[in-house]
């Protein structure tokens, strides 16, 4: 069988953002490759038919998002080629394999549950796998953006000890992030996401992780909040939404609580910086992952 695919070259951070556009739309046959020391990658996707591709309009209207999300986006057009078959599952599990992102974390493909052994409840900051699923969702850990949240959140939760945070979770793809949290001993623990395909994936994951009924997954923007009642927010989207979405987020996040905000590249920093410092808040600690960048902020006591 010959496979339809069509391709873009393009910087990785630009790519990360298509990839997730595509896979929103129903486009689950990707790749990503990025030759060692290349400055570009190139992302495909194919399909049995070229009537299943996406399109011109589809491009455009995802560069348009892309530069109102602060990304540089060059006037791209698709590169037609066709291919011989291909075993997807055998594609899919070549791009995410088990691995550790810290000392104490390690990301486990849920074909490969079987060799987690979880004798008790890990506490805050303790050695730890999480099983995930990826499905269609983001957020298996292996994003620069991903692993330094969750390194972030392994330091916040050890130095707190056993004090069960409630946690606030936006734009939480698979839900790893929420997932981390409350084996680490976090109290109430809520997701949102915009893409359905990422809550029906987070509840699955959240089921192979032995939490069934320990976390909530809401499909929207976070909404409805009770004021100050989280003491932790984790938000790891682009620039343009976090700065869109701190003023709630603010009045979301209890006096003493903390952000731990990514997803933004280096160059974007300062206007995340102006954004939250604006609100009244104190910059904890700044990190720098692959031109990605982690920032952690404090919110005074009142």
């Amino acid at each position: 069988m010959i496979w339809h695919r069509r391709s873009l070259e393009l910087s990785p951070a630009l790519g990360e953002f298509l990839e997730e556009r595509l896979l929103m739309a129903g486009h689950e046959r990707l790749s990503s490759e990025r030759p060692t020391g290349s400055p570009l990658m190139t992302l495909s996707v194919y399909a049995e038919s070229p009537t299943e591709l996406p399109g011109s309009e589809d491009l455009a209207r995802w560069l348009a998002e892309a530069e109102d999300a602060g990304l540089s986006a060059a006037d791209l057009r698709w590169t037609e080629t066709d291919v011989a078959d291909r075993d997807w599952d055998a594609v899919f599990r070549t791009h995410f394999e088990r691995h550790r992102l810290t000392d104490r974390l390690e990301i486990v493909p849920s074909w490969e549950r079987d060799t987690v052994v979880r004798e008790e409840v890990p506490g805050p900051g303790a050695p730890l796998s999480v099983i995930l699923n990826p499905g269609q969702a983001f957020g298996t850990g292996d994003h620069p953006t991903t692993a330094a949240c969750l390194a972030r959140l392994e330091r916040w939760m050890a130095e707190r000890g056993g004090a069960s945070p409630n946690c606030l979770d936006v734009g939480s793809g698979t839900g790893v992030l929420s997932i981390a949290a409350r084996l680490w001993g976090a109290g109430e623990v809520v997701g949102f996401d915009i893409d359905p395909e990422s809550i029906v994936n987070s509840y699955l994951n959240v089921d192979l992780n032995g939490l069934a009924g320990a976390m909530e997954f809401r499909w929207s923007e976070p909404a409805d909040l009770e004021p100050a009642h989280w003491d932790l927010v984790l938000c790891n989207l682009f620039m343009g939404p976090i700065l869109r979405l701190l003023p709630r987020l603010d009045l979301s996040l209890a006096p003493g609580g903390s952000a731990i905000l990514s997803g933004f590249l280096a160059s974007q920093a300062h206007r995340i910086r102006e954004g939250a410092e604006g609100r009244g808040w104190v910059l904890e600690a700044e990190e720098c992952h692959e031109d990605w960048m982690v920032q952690e902020w404090a919110k005074p006591s009142a």
